[in-house]
């Protein structure tokens, strides 16, 4: 089994501003993702999406480090001056690494 390696880019936003994370990333070419809802504790306490709008979002993109890159640069220069966000990314290897190109 040959596995390649491609980049995992995680983002975690509120839920208010995911519709605008994604409209944004779908924009510089991405065209899948998966994302749902998240709670968890953090810097300014526990976030728990009790109602619609106020929990966060966990966005998944595995894409090639280049296409990292552009996600990384986009969010640092459009979303996290003004929004609470958290993006990291970390390698992964996947079977079928052409689905992600």
């Amino acid at each position: 089994m040959h596995l390649h390696t491609m980049q995992l880019v995680t983002i975690i936003a509120a839920q208010s501003v995911c519709s605008n994370v994604l409209k944004s990333i779908e924009e510089i070419g991405i065209k899948g993702y998966s994302y749902h809802a998240v709670d968890g504790v953090g810097e300014h306490g526990r976030h728990i999406g009790i109602a619609e709008g106020l929990g966060n979002t966990k966005i998944e993109i595995v894409c090639t480090a280049h296409t990292a890159d552009e996600i990384v640069q986009l969010l640092r220069n459009d979303f996290l001056p003004h929004n609470s966000i958290i993006v990291y990314v970390t390698e992964t290897k996947v079977l079928r690494h052409q689905k992600f190109v």
